[in-house]
Order: C-alpha cells, then sequence, then structure tokens
C-alpha cells in the first residue's frame, strides 16, 4: 500500500514537472514575442517624435501668422475708430457751437 502511494506521487510529480515546464517555455515565447514588440513600439515612438516635431512647427509657424493678421486687424479698426471719433466730435462741436455763440 505504501508502495502504491509513493509511485501514485512519484507519477503526479513527473506529470506537474512537466506540464510546469511546458508553461515555462511558452511563456518565454511570450515574453520574447513581447520584447520584439516592445522595441518595434519604440521604434515607432521615435519615428513620431519627428512627426511631432515637424507638427509644432507648422503650429508656431500658423500661430505667427495669425497673430500678425490679428494686429494689422487690429490696426485698420484702430484707425477706422479714430476717424470715427473725429467725426463724431466735430459734429458734437457743431451742435454745442451755436449754444456758446448765443
Amino acid at each position: 500500500m505504501v508502495l502504491t502511494v509513493l509511485v501514485g506521487i512519484l507519477v503526479n510529480n513527473a506529470t506537474t514537472s512537466a506540464k510546469v515546464v511546458g508553461i515555462e517555455g511558452g511563456l518565454t515565447g511570450e515574453m520574447k514575442g513581447m520584447a520584439g514588440e516592445m522595441k518595434g513600439l519604440a521604434g515607432e515612438m521615435k519615428g513620431l517624435g519627428a512627426d511631432i516635431k515637424a507638427l509644432a512647427a507648422k503650429v508656431d509657424s500658423v500661430e505667427k501668422s495669425l497673430a500678425s493678421e490679428l494686429r494689422r486687424v487690429e490696426g485698420v479698426l484702430g484707425a477706422k475708430i479714430d476717424t470715427l471719433t473725429s467725426r463724431v466730435k466735430s459734429l458734437e462741436d457743431e451742435v454745442h457751437s451755436p449754444l456758446v455763440k448765443n
């Protein structure tokens, strides 16, 4: 009876060891595959860095262009407001001048 239990334990141990070795082999293969994928992603990220720099340069260019256009429009509107202000001032002076003369 003890011999039967001992043989059962040994068989179970051998089966378990074989399964563990199989799982370790599978995990090792998966880890190598993942390492390869990570290296590929790292290479893609380096390529994206150049794209991001180019995009940032384009955004800066557009921002500078818009800022200069905005300054131009502000100048034009400021000049028009100054013209209107002087016209309104002259009209106000005309309206108030008869009162001053009398």
